[in-house]
């Protein structure tokens, strides 16, 4: 075995097991209505392939069907039934491990799908989180998104569409990597992410649009799990007055509530410097500010930085109340940050009711075309519970904000098993592209999502003249 230095395994293995990298493995999988798209590869073996298929738990003979590279698809399926599969070498002489999917297509395009029994990523966990989503130079699409929850929450996995989102094709598994976020900066693509969950922040470039990637620098030591660390949502990276900045966390929650930050570096440096980049000092919420939840204990988190109306450099927070001691719904903590010393405490500004804040995370970006502000998340109420409605709303100032359009509204279904979640959202001429954290037919449940999906809402500015 020879070291190796860069981020990107095309498939990541165990070190024990080795023979993996080169046997049939299966990388994608995107359940319709009555099929299932497979996406695989065996780098050991350019011969011919087939694909056995059945029920899964009915231990029924396998059915049969020849595969060639690439991506194929089992068809005329049972509606809402589970199947078990596998890619086999036709002399029988390897196979993939056994995967598992459910047919039923959720709303939008799935670009990967991960049933909550099959074990194929359990080092990492068994539930697909933080999308992340780029327009690259070439036109192409690039969306990234971690494996959770059971595992060391080290592995994500980055897919690839030439089509506008119509159709994906898995590119890479990205390892150490928790909470990916990508983004494009001067020509060339970045992942920022976390090694594991509360883990150390760090960094990598790709200089062709993510096939492959640099060695993943070290920016700031973290712990894991179990120890105080960084925590970095999919939220955006912007750029103000030559300077990149995004929000970072630090704790490990909710055992220590995490304290906000502002990550950020001259947008003409080498983001690949670990000296470039500055670190606010991390700021303790306080829930004696005023206007905050009424808890008795809590924290924020996955904070979006954006440029105030007035120029100044701010954070707004996810707020995450525990322990409520009365409903607290849809409501934001606004930060501000210094430009002229990047390392200096943020200071709290003021709570802002906003249709998409208290639990959950939202995406915040500043439109270059309108000058307006929109956030996509989820909105909750009375009547709307958890994560089953997505809302679109916008605001001229951040603080008086008004809901546009209630993207995707699943309200009437059970909110313990079905989810729209994690946003993450670019602004695409006309239309605004969004990928949700999915959870849907039969996934473990809301939180532990089975989907990443892609979706486009069309001439979105229309909405600003249609109320």
């Amino acid at each position: 075995m020879r070291g190796y230095a860069n981020w990107n395994y095309k498939p990541w293995v165990q070190a024990n097991a080795r023979q993996e990298a080169v046997s049939p493995c299966i990388r994608r999988i995107a359940p319709g209505d009555t099929t299932i798209q497979v996406e695989w590869f065996d780098l050991g073996d350019a011969g011919e392939h087939v694909l056995q298929y059945r029920q899964y738990h009915k231990f029924m003979p396998w059915k049969t069907m020849r595969a060639e590279q690439g991506c194929v698809e089992i068809s005329g399926l049972t509606p809402d039934v589970e199947y078990e599969f596998q890619v086999a070498r036709a002399d029988g002489s390897a196979y993939s491990p056994l995967r598992l999917a459910r047919t039923g297509a959720p709303e939008g395009v799935v670009i990967n799908y991960l049933h909550p029994e099959d074990s194929t990523y359990l080092c990492s966990g068994r539930y697909l989180g933080s999308p992340s989503i780029v327009r690259l130079p070439s036109g192409a699409l690039i969306a990234g998104h971690e494996i959770f929850n059971g595992g060391a929450n080290n592995l994500s996995q980055l897919f690839k569409s030439v089509d506008d989102g119509k159709t994906w094709r898995y590119v890479t598994d990205i390892v150490p990597s928790f909470w990916p976020n990508l983004f494009l900066h001067r020509g060339a693509l970045y992942l920022l992410s976390a090694d594991t969950e509360f883990g150390t922040l760090m960094i990598g470039r790709s200089d062709d649009e993510g096939e492959t990637w640099s060695a993943p620098v070290r920016l700031f030591q973290g712990g894991n799990f179990w120890g105080r660390g960084y925590h970095k949502g999919a939220v955006p990276v912007i750029e103000h007055e030559g300077r990149l900045y995004t929000g970072v966390e630090y704790g490990n929650s909710p055992d220590f509530p995490l304290h906000a930050a502002l990550l950020s570096i001259d947008a003409s440096a080498d983001l690949l410097v670990p000296e470039n980049w500055s670190l606010t000092e991390p700021l303790a919420p306080d829930y004696h500010w005023p206007g905050m939840p009424q808890s008795d204990y809590g924290y924020y988190m996955e904070g979006n930085a954006v440029v105030a109306p007035d120029g100044t450099i701010c954070n707004m927070m996810r707020l995450d109340p525990l322990h409520l001691l009365r409903p607290a719904y849809n409501q934001t903590a606004l930060l501000r940050g210094d430009k002229e010393h990047p390392e200096k405490q943020l200071e709290f500004v003021r709570v802002t009711d906003m249709p998409v804040g208290v639990r959950n995370k939202f995406c915040l970006r500043k439109d270059p075309q309108t000058g307006l502000y929109f956030a996509m998340g989820n909105e909750t109420g009375p009547e709307y519970h958890t994560r089953t409605v997505l809302s679109l709303s916008v605001s001229e100032d951040l603080v008086h904000w008004r809901v546009l359009k209630r993207v995707l509204d699943y309200h009437l279904h059970d909110a313990n098993m079905v989810a729209y979640q994690y946003p993450n959202f670019i602004f695409d001429g006309d239309d605004l592209l969004y990928v949700c954290r999915t959870a849907w037919n039969q996934a473990h449940n809301f939180h532990d999502s089975n989907s990443i999906t892609f979706h486009r809402l069309e001439n979105f500015r229309d909405l600003l003249s249609a109320e």
